[in-house]
């Protein structure tokens, strides 16, 4: 009698057939390779959105900084938020500097640290932040299928100021300083030429 249900033969035969195994191999190919373009996309997304942040937090230090010399603190902070703002608009990416983002304070350049210290005129640390603490992570494209559904970003800068008393009472020029005049200069009076 014959049976009309497999045999072991044929199921030995069946796990030795190698016909079609090329697709399987061809998926998990192509599952790796999206997910190493995946990661390249998204990389090359936060490596341009860091580019971002970095320009933008450069120009809202230096802006809070140069408001600050005239300015009260407060004054210098909200012209540091505006320049953010006008770099990385709200309404695409979100808030991402706000007053207690800016800390002006003190900086040491021989071991490049910054002191926080109210009123301080000395320098300003700026930090520009995509994160969901903020509701402004930056979303991923690809490696959200992967689990990682945004990127945390923080950027900072620091600005020192450099305000000699030469640039601000005296004549200061690139080349010679040439003066033909009867003018008596003063002890504290500067005269320099680079």
């Amino acid at each position: 009698m014959r049976m009309l249900f497999s045999t072991p033969t044929r199921h030995t035969e069946f796990a030795a057939d190698e016909s079609g195994g090329m697709t399987v191999l061809g998926l998990f190919i192509f599952v790796w390779m999206l997910m190493l373009g995946g990661l390249a996309l998204d990389f090359a997304r936060g490596q341009n959105m860091v580019t971002l942040m970095q320009n933008t937090a450069d120009s809202a230090a230096f802006a809070a900084m140069a408001t600050r010399y005239d300015h009260p603190e407060s004054t210098a902070k909200a012209e540091g938020v505006r320049i953010a703002a006008l770099n990385m608009p709200a309404d695409r990416f979100g808030t991402v500097l706000t007053d207690q983002d800016i800390e002006f304070g003190t900086w040491n350049g021989a071991t490049r640290e910054f002191t926080p210290l109210a009123g301080s005129m000395d320098a300003v640390r700026v930090r520009i932040n995509r994160t969901d603490a903020n509701n402004n992570a930056l979303k991923t494209t690809l490696m959200r299928f992967v689990g990682i559904e945004t990127f945390n970003l923080v950027q900072p800068a620091t600005v020192a100021s450099y305000n000699p008393a030469c640039l601000r009472e005296g004549f200061v020029a690139d080349r010679i300083v040439d003066m033909q005049s009867g003018n008596t200069f003063t002890n504290g009076f500067c005269i320099h030429s680079n």
